[in-house]
């Protein structure tokens, strides 16, 4: 049995690790090796073992490593899978060091430099990652997707076992490992995965063309690949009795309502709920509340933890802070960070993205802008290059008649 609670690693054999890493890209970049792991070999940690590992402790160090390299190695060396959402540049850069943490934390920081690059904010989906978890791996990618995943996959499992036979209910949940080779076509992995289970999924056609690198995966339920990949689509699949119809993925609608008793949802744990998951909703009726959001949010308010222990999104525990990599205020080095890029597109929707990656509250008064004929959600067209985060909010503004500035953590919009 493979010790799957603790990984340490001496400085001395790390930097043996760093040395083999460079050997790796030295040969991936000459066209010596097609793929940087050979996904077969790796026996990889499932379940039990799959989360201890999570916790266990390893010492990194990358220095402006592309995350397209860091990865698969980090796959080898942990035995633990990591998924990255297709929306991904996977050429993004990646800096770390630490001699003790841990695999989320690692990723978490990842996610975390990403909205800092200063040539990468006009992708919206690099620039505003998250991390999950699913039983058997882990998945990076945009925010929104990511944080309502191990709700969507509830949502569908429930769905799944009212509308379709215990006999097809098995064919979707029974789980196996998954592999596909380089320059794969997403819809023809459903194709298949619908083939070999006797499956039919209506509205492929409705999936983009698009080739994917060289994946395996642990095993895994044809339902949660085929959400997996059809999310990464703003996709996903509707049941009922008689097929799988593939229809547009609505994450508004993807959360789960729950009555608890009031005693059960302290003041201390509805603010940390708010503070992390913003959208949850709750309504007191007698002696219940009614609290609508994501899974994470039950799995708190029923777990009986106590508050003082956090609330995480991703169905990690709330990283202890010896873990975590060190942190400052979203907004106290924007005065730092420069951006550089072509801005196109609706500007109210930008600026509220821009907002969110920044650690930015937005503060405006709608009616003001609607009494003066300003429509704060035409587009505009303009490039930056090696602006501040408030030069950068002011020339969008211009670009609409208005005004911006940055006053602490508020971004403030005036007609």
């Amino acid at each position: 049995m493979k010790n799957s609670s603790v990984f340490r690693f001496s400085f001395a054999y790390f930097q043996l690790r760093l040395l083999l890493f460079l050997f790796f890209a030295l040969v991936l970049e000459s066209g010596l090796i097609c793929e940087a792991r050979d996904a077969a070999e790796i026996s990889w940690r499932t379940g039990t073992e799959f989360r201890q590992s999570l916790t266990g402790e390893i010492g990194l160090t990358w220095e402006s490593v592309p995350i397209s390299k860091i990865l698969p190695l980090l796959e080898k060396q942990t035995q633990i899978a990591i998924w990255t959402d297709r929306r991904i540049d996977k050429n993004l850069p990646v800096t770390f060091s630490a001699q003790q943490t841990t695999i989320p934390s690692f990723l978490k920081d990842i996610t975390r430099q990403t909205a800092q690059k200063p040539t990468e904010f006009l992708n919206l989906h690099s620039a505003n990652l998250e991390l999950s978890r699913t039983d058997s791996f882990l998945y990076v990618g945009p925010k929104p997707f990511v944080n309502h995943l191990r709700t969507l996959l509830e949502i569908k499992k429930d769905e799944l076992k009212k509308s379709l036979s215990p006999v097809d209910q098995k064919k979707w949940l029974k789980e196996k490992v998954i592999s596909w080779d380089r320059l794969t076509e997403p819809r023809m992995i459903l194709t298949e995965l619908a083939e070999e289970r006797g499956l039919e999924i209506r509205g492929l056609k409705n999936i983009p063309h698009d080739l994917w690198p060289a994946r395996s995966l642990p095993p895994i339920s044809a339902l949660e690949l085929s959400l997996l990949i059809l999310g990464q689509f703003d996709l996903t699949l509707e049941f009922s009795s008689s097929e799988a119809l593939i229809i547009p993925l609505n994450l508004k609608s993807v959360v789960l309502t729950k009555s608890y008793p009031l005693r059960q949802v302290s003041s201390r744990k509805r603010g940390l709920i708010e503070k992390e998951a913003p959208e949850t909703r709750f309504a007191e009726k007698g002696s219940q509340t009614l609290v609508r959001g994501i899974l994470e949010v039950h799995e708190f308010l029923s777990s009986g933890a106590m508050a003082e222990k956090g609330f995480s999104i991703g169905g990690f525990p709330s990283i202890p802070p010896n873990h975590a990599a060190s942190r400052t205020s979203p907004a106290s080095d924007l005065n730092l960070q420069r951006l550089s890029g072509k801005i196109q597109g609706p500007f109210l929707p930008f600026v509220s993205q821009l907002c969110q990656q920044k650690g930015l509250k937005l503060i405006m008064d709608e009616t003001s802008f609607h009494e003066k004929g300003i429509d704060l959600r035409q587009n505009i067209l303009l490039e930056v290059e090696n602006a501040t985060v408030e030069e950068t909010f002011r020339k969008m503004a211009e670009e609409i008649g208005i005004q911006a500035k940055i006053e602490g953590e508020n971004l403030i919009l005036t007609p």
